[in-house]
């Protein structure tokens, strides 16, 4: 249950492939939100590679039995590619979704107490997005090799953020 007070888990993870694997063995996993922007797919990717990591990684999490639900986030627009594949009838896109502040009936994570984990690049933005959800952050830091401003002041805010939000852990 959510208190004001509380302190969400975050993971360190050295990217989403190492996150997807440790996920294979949290069982107890039921709900998945999934930035896209960065944690998925690098800045300056083209649409095609776009589409082929977006589709690699819903392919890898639809394959988890346990997990009932995906949420794909992005604080971009609709305009963006986003999947080629058919997503799987639990799986949604959630465009401008105004991360941290994403309402929880917009990620389609239900409204129990299932356990949920985030996985994305930006304390400021996915990590608070877990902590007001309750849920654990694995958290990949940004990949891209010249981060936007905007991005490199997040993370340094997300620095004093994540030691008074979360207890640090490692994946595994």
């Amino acid at each position: 249950m959510w208190t004001p007070w509380h302190r969400s888990r975050l993971i360190e993870a050295a990217g989403i492939a190492g996150v997807l694997t440790d996920l294979a063995h949290r069982a107890e996993v039921r709900h998945v939100v999934l930035d896209l922007d960065n944690t998925v797919v690098p800045y300056g990717s083209t649409d095609e590679e776009e589409r082929a990591l977006i589709d690699d990684a819903v392919r890898r999490i639809a394959a988890l039995e346990h997990v009932t639900s995906i949420s794909l986030v992005s604080n971009a627009g609709s305009g963006r590619t986003g999947p080629s594949l058919p997503l799987p009838s639990h799986a949604t896109v959630v465009w401008s979704a105004d991360k941290p502040l994403t309402p929880r009936a917009r990620l389609a994570t239900g409204t129990g107490s299932a356990p949920t984990v985030v996985i994305g690049d930006l304390v400021m933005t996915d990590g608070l997005l877990a902590w007001r959800l309750g849920a654990d952050y694995y958290h990949c830091p940004i990949t891209s090799r010249d981060p936007h401003a905007a991005h490199r002041i997040l993370g340094w805010v997300g620095r004093i953020v994540r030691l008074v939000l979360f207890t640090t852990e490692r994946p595994g």
